[in-house]
C-alpha cells in the first residue's frame, strides 16, 4: 500500500578495526579472523573506491549510494547505471568520542582514501579525528556539549 522512493541505504560507521563481524557458533574462529571479507565494510570499501576510481572522489560517504551500488555478497561498491538510492549514516552519539568525530568528518570530507587520510590536514597527520575536525574548522569550540547543541 505504501512505497518509499527513493530507497534508503544505511551506511556503517566504525572506527578502524572495530567493525561488526557476524558468525555462527560452530564457526572456526581462526577462519573468521583470516577471512579478508570480514575486513571489508561499506566504509572501508568506500575508501578503496576513492583510491581506484577518480569519479568516486567527488562524493561524500552519504552521497555514495546515489552513484554506486553496494553488493552485500561480494562486499564491494560498483558503479550505478540506473535507479536511485539515498545513503544515511547510522547516528552516533557525541558521547562516543572518536566515532562521533569520524562521522562528522565523513559528512564534510570528500574522497577520503583511508582513516589516516581523514586525519591528514594540510600535510599534518592529526593524532585523533577530533583534532582533524578542529583543524578543518568543522567544529569551532573545545566544549563537546556546545557542539552537540
Amino acid at each position: 500500500m505504501s512505497r518509499i522512493y527513493p530507497s534508503v541505504l544505511r551506511l556503517q560507521v566504525h572506527l578502524p578495526y572495530q567493525q561488526t563481524v557476524a558468525f555462527s557458533r560452530d564457526a572456526n574462529l581462526e577462519n573468521i579472523i583470516n577471512d579478508d571479507k570480514n575486513e571489508r565494510t561499506m566504509l572501508t570499501e568506500y575508501f578503496r573506491m576513492n583510491e581506484t576510481d577518480v569519479d568516486a572522489r567527488n562524493y561524500l560517504y552519504r552521497e555514495f549510494p546515489r552513484y554506486y551500488i553496494w553488493n552485500k555478497t561480494n562486499k564491494k561498491w560498483t558503479k550505478r547505471h540506473h535507479g536511485n538510492m539515498i545513503g544515511r549514516m547510522y547516528m552516533v552519539n557525541p558521547n562516543e568520542g572518536e566515532k562521533y568525530y569520524l562521522r562528522l568528518l565523513l559528512n564534510h570530507v570528500k574522497g577520503a582514501t583511508s582513516f589516516t587520510d581523514l586525519k591528514n590536514v594540510r600535510d599534518y597527520v592529526c593524532t585523533t579525528f577530533r583534532e582533524s575536525a578542529l583543524m578543518r574548522g568543522i567544529i569551532e569550540v573545545e566544549n563537546p556539549y556546545h557542539n552537540a547543541m
